[in-house]
């Protein structure tokens, strides 16, 4: 049902014109009643002089007798056209003296009473009343009454007016008077009157609204159409500047356009400052690396997106306009498989947190939880550098109270870098525990260890042919120095003290190894150019030749890739070749491992070194076997190794951790993205100036970008 609402123009027009004729209407009344009143009054006081006049005129004509001459009398008294009938009766003689009645053609037409001297019919369509008219004097009982009767000029509707007197002649009555008379022609005047009263009013009252309307118009309805325009024009200027209406001729009407003037003013502040808020909120948003979306309870287990972020469009690949409003599960199915916990925040009213969650885990979750495997497989599997780390996200949902419609903000943030870094700080902090555990453990082992060293040694001394003393004892004895030495050898024994002297030897490196491990390393820095280092260090390498471990390394095929602009490097010179020997011998035990399950591969070392924003890059890189992914988080623990039992102690990459990390400030890592073996990557602070040395001379190559600090595919380390 549409409700009709006039404007404020129509609606004053109408109600002004309405007031307008209502007044009007009210004086027309009143003056028409009034102008009645008097041609009432007028006539009643006519007919009751002509009945005095005429009391006076007959009372000589009924004293003497003149018959005749009242007729006359009578007759010229109907020269009044408002007199209906006359009649004077003579009391002493009881007779009629003279009588008249109008005729509906205006004619007199005698008469001896007034009974029956009216048309009938129109005496009985007449009310009788004792009441005289509103205005008329008082008279007599019967006097008055109201009936049709007939006037001058034809028959009409009228009252009665009846006027009796005596005629006396020396205050002696000598008969009476009777005149009736009609008010038609009052009636008449008074209807005349009335159009005349009613032509007036009309004319008043267009030309009263007329003026009015424009009064209005001007000072009340033009001012109100420009503050109404303004106000319009402020609510789709969107911020623009509009100029505000003109000053009104009313104290009031300016009095309203100020006040509007200063409410869009306020208003309009408010806005600037609401949108600059706005603005800012969703600048800060767009500022988050997180995604951030907001969402609203839809129809049934739907969720309304209602806010996003740049990062949230990103993720999604659609724009604002497009995201908003649009159903969460489908621009983010993996969302599908945090929908309970969404429904518990907003339910009850509480945070939840997820924490490193799997993103691939949740994408397989939304494809099982949405039973559609091409809806969440919309979403790129996203995995760490290499494609083999799964990534990880934190996920939060806080609810906000939006009246009686729930409503959530989801962030999600990529945490795999949070994660490996916090396992790193773990493993240092680990290795810093170890690390003094070993430092204790190393100081109580060396001394008896010492102690069996010592006494080995003396041991095989003691049997020495070459010592003199051991001959003269020997003789003194009766023993024969040669023959005891047979036995020994008959027996093992001198294979034993020789087991047991390199035992103690290898217990005293790994005590060794366990100091170097423990403590701050006491030589001095000294600026290095790491070519000639890189160089020495592969000539001690190529020396090593296992029997037990059957490899040799001048068998491996050795590839220098030196940049020429390499700085400087403040170091250690002997713990910088005990890591790059470690990593050598590492790759090369790999290698032969590698090259006896798979003959035809020809085993190759390639070490690069080159410069990287001011400092030196080392890689050590080989094409062996790789590091199960599982042993990624272990490679650098100490003790740790994928050797066979005694081949390996476990230290040696956790020692040069330490050395590179806590004694140069540098970093070490294993490049996770190389596939073709074990990659080992050095990063140590420059000196400043370049080395003037040798460039690569072997198979030179592009070197490699350096790989994220960590762990990486790779080989059995010790």
């Amino acid at each position: 049902m549409v409700t009709y609402r006039p404007s404020t123009s129509v609606f004053i027009n109408i109600s002004l014109l309405a007031v307008i004729t209502l007044v009007l209407l009210l004086f027309g009344v009143t003056d028409y009643l009034r102008e009645k009143n008097r041609y009432y009054s007028e006539l009643v006081l006519r007919i009751e002089q002509t009945t005095e006049q005429m009391a006076a005129s007959l009372a000589l004509t009924l004293w003497n007798f003149q018959d005749d001459q009242t007729r006359t009398i009578v007759h010229n008294g109907f020269m009044e056209r408002d007199i209906q009938a006359i009649l004077v009766t003579d009391t002493l003689s009881g007779r009629v003296a003279s009588g008249g009645v109008r005729a509906p053609d205006g004619s007199v037409r005698a008469v001896e009473t007034l009974e029956g001297a009216f048309d009938e019919k129109a005496v009985q369509q007449g009310v009788r009343t004792d009441a005289a008219p509103r205005g008329l004097p008082d008279a007599d009982p019967g006097s008055v009454g109201d009936m049709r009767a007939t006037g001058g000029s034809g028959t009409g509707a009228g009252r009665i007016v009846k006027a009796e007197r005596s005629i006396e002649l020396h205050g002696r009555v000598l008969g009476t008077i009777a005149v009736q008379g009609t008010t038609a022609h009052a009636d008449a005047r008074a209807a005349a009157s009335l159009r005349r009263i009613a032509v007036s009013i009309i004319t008043l009252d267009l030309l009263i609204f007329l003026l009015l309307n424009n009064i209005l118009k001007l000072y009340i309805g033009t001012p109100l159409r420009r503050i109404e325009n303004y106000a319009r024009t402020v609510s789709m200027s969107d911020g623009a500047a509009v100029s505000a209406p003109e000053d009104a001729f009313l104290q009031e009407m300016n009095s309203l356009r100020q006040s509007m003037v200063i409410m869009v003013s306020r208003l309009q502040n408010q806005y600037d400052a609401l949108r600059l808020a706005h603005t800012f909120i969703q600048e800060m948003l767009d500022s988050m690396p997180s995604i951030v979306i907001g969402v609203e309870q839809g129809q049934g287990d739907a969720f309304r997106v209602t806010h996003c972020n740049k990062a949230a469009q990103q993720a999604t690949g659609l724009d604002a306009d497009a995201l908003v409003g649009a159903d969460l599960y489908t621009v983010l199915p993996r969302m599908a498989a945090y929908g309970p916990v969404i429904e518990s925040a907003m339910r009850e009213g509480r945070a939840v947190s997820l924490v490193n969650q799997s993103i691939q885990g949740a994408i397989q979750g939304a494809a099982s939880s949405l039973e559609s495997s091409e809806s969440a497989s919309s979403e790129p599997a996203l995995y760490g550098k290499g494609g083999t780390g799964k990534r990880l996200e934190t996920v939060m949902v806080f609810p906000v109270s939006r009246g009686a419609a729930g409503s959530v903000v989801i962030r999600l943030d990529d945490v795999t870098e949070q994660a490996r870094m916090e396992e790193l700080i773990l493993q240092t902090e680990k290795m810093m525990s170890v690390g003094g555990l070993a430092a204790g453990m190393a100081h109580e082992i060396n001394n008896p260890l010492a102690g069996i060293l010592l006494g080995v040694q003396n041991i095989q001394r003691r049997f020495s042919a070459d010592l003199p003393a051991n001959e003269a004892a020997a003789r003194a004895s009766g023993c024969d120095l040669s023959a005891m030495h047979g036995y020994m050898r008959d027996r093992g024994i001198t294979s034993l003290l020789q087991g047991i002297r390199e035992s103690g030897e290898r217990a005293a490196r790994i005590v060794s190894n366990m100091l170097s491990f423990a403590r701050q390393s006491q030589d001095s820095h000294t600026a290095v150019c790491l070519d000639t280092l890189l160089d020495k260090c592969i000539e001690l390498a190529s020396t090593d030749y296992d029997l037990k471990k059957k490899y040799d390394f001048k068998s491996i095929r050795i590839a220098k890739e030196y940049a020429p602009d390499v700085p400087e490097v403040l170091c250690s010179p002997q713990e910088i070749e005990q890591v790059v020997l470690n990593l050598l011998r590492n790759a090369a035990q790999a290698l032969f491992r590698e090259t006896a399950a798979d003959g035809e591969r020809v085993p190759r070392i390639t070490i690069r070194l080159y410069r990287d924003n001011g400092n030196a890059m080392i890689e050590v890189e080989d094409n062996g076997p790789g590091v199960p992914e599982d042993n990624f988080r272990q490679v650098f623990e100490p003790f740790f190794t994928t050797k066979q039992p005694g081949a390996g102690t476990g230290l040696g990459l956790s020692v040069s951790y330490f050395i590179i990390t806590r004694n140069h400030g540098g970093s070490i890592w294993l490049d996770t993205e190389y596939r073709g073996g074990a990659r080992f990557c050095i990063r140590l602070p420059g000196a400043g100036e370049a080395c003037v040395g040798s460039e690569g001379n072997a198979e030179p190559g592009e070197p490699g970008e350096p790989g994220e600090p960590g762990h990486a595919p790779g080989q059995d380390v010790s």
